[in-house]
């Protein structure tokens, strides 16, 4: 998707030019992104090298066939408003998985885990609460 930028830019700049593919535009109104800018600033995150080969590995790896294998109960979310890995990416991916479980999130993009932490607990608790017999293991 960023094609050679990576090669261009220096790591932090680049994770900055990023950003407003991650988040929606309420995220950035309210004035959460200074927060986010001074973690990009502070940490070391992903090195540009690092997310253009994810992003080739990622376009080029096609798993799909393999996805009736999994047979544990699964949860699948996405941000409504993901540009990344649009709803529909989600929906095939939870098509495809037995017992698949598909929560969007309302008013958050591919950063949501970021932009709506609390919706995401809220979702992930109620998923493990669910089917606690699938947490069992036998010996």
């Amino acid at each position: 998707m960023f094609g050679n930028l990576s090669k261009h830019l220096e790591a932090k700049i680049y994770q900055k030019t990023l950003l407003p593919w991650m988040y929606t535009e309420n995220f950035y109104s309210n004035g959460s992104i200074k927060d986010i800018i001074s973690i990009i600033e502070y940490y070391s995150l992903p090195t540009p090298h690092g997310i253009y080969h994810q992003s080739r590995a990622i376009l080029h790896n096609d798993t799909s066939d393999r996805l009736t294998e999994i047979m544990c109960p699964t949860l699948v979310m996405v941000g409504k408003e993901d540009i990344l890995t649009p709803v529909a990416f989600s929906q095939q991916l939870a098509n495809g998985i037995n017992n698949a479980e598909l929560v969007i999130i309302e008013g958050a993009g591919h950063g949501f885990l970021v932009e709506s932490p609390h919706a995401v607990v809220e979702v992930m608790l109620q998923f493990l609460a669910s089917d606690t017999s699938a947490l069992i293991v036998s010996t």
